[in-house]
């Protein structure tokens, strides 16, 4: 960040935005059907995920009652968000994608197949083959600790 000294010449230094060393520094939120106007766009993803003020993550969901509604849909509607709303992907570090039986993580530039079934809740052992794959992907991803410590390890801040 740059900033004027007392003389009137510019300097630069780091900020961090997000506190890895104490989670409970940060401001956490999560909001559901959340708008965003864009240009000529409106759109209302289904929840994004904000650490400090940034949208970090983004969760599309389907309903699994639609037999025409699929995770490859929530991903087709991530890539109209991407075209119509790119402002809002500024920070984005995590792209959850579900039709509310099949779940799948990804990034926000990943194709398709690097979209993958997130399989651990607490990061020591595979969950039960009968849960739920959203709900391990969420209690397992959105844990804040391990959240912010992909973050840090895979995003820099």
């Amino acid at each position: 960040m740059e900033y004027a000294r007392t003389d009137g010449s510019i300097a630069g230094d780091h900020v961090k935005v997000v506190d890895f060393a104490d989670i409970n520094a940060n401001d956490w939120l999560a909001v559901n059907q959340f708008t965003i106007i864009q240009g000529q766009s409106n759109r209302g993803p289904d929840i994004v995920v904000f650490v400090n003020g940034l949208p970090l993550a983004l969760i599309e969901l389907k309903n699994a009652a639609d037999e025409d509604a699929t995770i490859w849909s929530a991903y087709a509607q991530v890539q109209t968000y991407k075209a119509e709303i790119p402002s809002l992907l500024n920070y984005n570090a995590v792209m959850v994608l579900s039709d509310g039986v099949q779940a799948r993580i990804g990034s926000l530039t990943a194709n398709q197949e690097w979209f993958k079934v997130w399989r651990t809740i607490d990061g020591e052992g595979d969950a039960p083959k009968t849960s739920l794959e959203l709900d391990v992907l969420v209690r397992g991803v959105f844990d804040r600790r391990r959240f912010l410590d992909l973050l840090e390890q895979f995003h820099r801040l």
